[in-house]
């Protein structure tokens, strides 16, 4: 399995290659349930993906991480779109999320 680091809202010089991975649209939804992250995750490649995950870290009022919201899709095809909605299912209920720190792992 591969592991990509994605950097959210960043522009990339012309010389360096495209990210495998671009994450845009980020927003915070929270309900009487969870928590969630959303957004819009494009596969750069000119492959299908089989599989792909997204991890935020969600983290308590003293900075603690307290886990992660998840989100994960089945046969990305090559550039194509995915809105995904990754929901963080702990115990704790003001939690803030990470989204620099947000990882895209995929084969």
């Amino acid at each position: 399995m591969d592991f990509f680091e994605i950097t959210i809202f960043k522009s990339l010089p012309q010389e360096t290659q495209k990210a495998k991975y671009e994450v845009s649209e980020i927003n915070i939804e929270k309900d009487s349930f969870s928590s969630y992250v959303t957004g819009v995750l494009k596969n750069n490649t000119d492959k299908e993906k089989s599989y792909v995950q997204i991890t935020i870290p969600a983290y308590d009022a003293n900075g603690n991480k307290v886990g992660d919201a998840l989100a994960n899709v089945n046969d990305l095809k090559p550039n194509s779109t995915w809105k995904f909605k990754a929901m963080y299912i702990g115990s704790e209920k003001n939690v803030t999320f990470k989204t620099e720190e947000l990882k895209v792992s995929g084969f």
